[in-house]
Order: structure tokens, then C-alpha cells, then sequence
């Protein structure tokens, strides 16, 4: 269906994963475009029910001095 970069093979695993959590993040500043995005992902559900993505511990965080 046109979905051939999806294909599971380990080295395609961190940009999918990084569509995915870009097409979350988009969701509430486009969420017509998100939503469309998700979808043609292969998803069934909406991107609004998706959790928003956990941030990182301050201490874990690139700080610089």
C-alpha cells in the first residue's frame, strides 16, 4: 500500500519511531495534518488518544554551563 520504508528492519526501527513521535508532537498545533499523518502511518486510532511523550530528567539533560 505504498508503505515500503515501514518494513520491519532494525535499522529503519529509530526513523520510524522518530515519524512517529513527530507526528504526536504536531498534533496540537495541526491536528488535521496530524491526524491524516497517523493514519496513513497504518494507524487506526486517533493521534490525540496517543500518551505525550515522557521528557527527560533535568539531570540527563544537554545543559550547558
Amino acid at each position: 500500500q505504498g508503505k515500503w520504508w515501514f518494513k520491519s528492519t532494525p535499522l529503519l526501527f529509530p526513523i520510524k519511531s522518530s515519524i512517529h513521535l513527530l507526528v504526536t508532537l504536531l498534533a496540537p498545533f495541526a491536528p488535521h495534518i496530524a491526524e491524516e499523518l497517523w493514519h496513513r502511518l497504518g494507524h487506526a486510532d486517533s493521534v490525540h488518544q496517543q500518551a505525550w511523550p515522557p521528557s527527560l530528567p533535568p539531570d540527563s539533560q544537554n545543559s550547558s554551563p
